[in-house]
């Protein structure tokens, strides 16, 4: 069974805002600290992409415009979909953190995780 104590390969999802993004950092480090040599990844939108180089706890950066957000077009194909999840499959995450703010439903996210195999996820409704 994983634990949270043995999670070293860790997706932190933030999608929406820049400002979010930022707001999020302080606890990205404690996620990265509480295990040093814990591995960070950080799945934002394409607009918010530019923020992650200035996040020295992110090692590994994932974009991805995800249909639930306003700012996404619309689709006519879920391909771009499955192409993520099956990233995240082959990424073998050990566990991943999805933030969102009072106004956002995290299950699509974690959905997306679920799908992916990622064993732990955590997410606040």
């Amino acid at each position: 069974m994983p634990s949270w104590n043995s999670a070293r390969k860790l997706l932190c999802i933030r999608l929406d805002t820049t400002g979010d993004v930022v707001m999020t950092t302080p606890a990205i480090r404690a996620l990265k600290t509480s295990y040093p040599d814990r591995q960070i990844s950080l799945m934002t939108s394409t607009a918010r992409a530019v923020i992650a180089p200035l996040i020295a706890e992110v090692d590994d950066l994932m974009i991805y415009d995800a249909p639930w957000l306003k700012a996404t077009a619309l689709r006519t194909s879920s391909a771009p979909d499955l192409v993520m999840i099956e990233r995240l499959r082959q990424a073998e995450f050990d566990a991943a953190v999805i933030f969102t703010v009072y106004s956002q439903n995290p299950l699509p996210a974690a959905l997306c995780c679920y799908l992916a195999e990622i064993p732990l996820r955590l997410a606040h409704t």
